[in-house]
């Protein structure tokens, strides 16, 4: 089997091959979701997700008019251009609308397996990772193997013969910030991490289409 590579997160064409939008999000509204979400005080959110993981929020009553104004802008992006034209469902155009919103306090061990999301479009927003990737890729069960996907986040996809292909992003502490951008229907999958007790943060959503709103 051919070497083991995870890809680079901030590398602009291994986002455009895949089809997902990578970018920082605005810092007003990062520091709004990373100030807010701390309480915990949320409906646990459990049921409705693939997660492997205890902990995991509703936090729809979050979403503030510029936050949903800016995750709506994204679907416009060049990069998702040809998935929007084979959604060929609608006899006239309609707006996109966020109806979900949702954190994840994923403690080590914990993961979530290969699932995809309802809607158009979703994300996956870094807030807080509390690990040394470097640390991680030599403490990991994985060190030996071929594939050591400790803590990646991966999208998988077919090629060109069928077969299934997937692409590891090892998500670091600088990427802490970042917004992960992706059609909703590609199966993508987290890889559990080992090296630390806190938590790893992640916020995510989906977008979908609104009936009642013409675009």
């Amino acid at each position: 089997m051919s070497k083991f590579y995870t890809q680079d997160l901030f590398d602009k064409n291994n986002h455009d091959k895949l089809g997902i939008h990578v970018e920082k999000m605005p810092e007003n509204l990062f520091s709004y979701l990373k100030d807010n979400i701390n309480t915990k005080s949320f409906v646990p959110h459990n049921s409705s997700l693939a997660g492997n993981i205890k902990e995991e929020y509703n936090i729809y009553n979050l979403l503030t008019s510029e936050l949903h104004n800016y995750l709506v802008r994204l679907t416009f992006k060049p990069v998702f251009e040809g998935a929007l034209q084979e959604y060929q469902i609608l006899t006239s155009d309609r707006g996109f609308v966020v109806n979900s919103l949702w954190v994840n306090y994923m403690k080590k061990y914990e993961f979530n397996p290969i699932h995809y999301h309802d809607g158009l479009f979703s994300w996956v927003i870094v807030v807080k990772i509390p690990y040394d990737y470097e640390k991680e890729l030599e403490l990991a069960p994985g060190k030996n193997a071929n594939q050591n996907v400790t803590s990646c986040l991966s999208f998988h996809t077919t090629h060109v013969l069928g077969g299934i292909q997937s692409c590891h992003f090892a998500l670091k502490k600088e990427h802490e910030g970042q917004i992960i951008f992706f059609p909703s229907r590609m199966r993508h999958s987290v890889y559990p991490f080992y090296t630390s007790d806190d938590y790893r943060i992640t916020i995510s959503g989906n977008i979908y289409l609104d009936p009642d709103r013409k675009a």
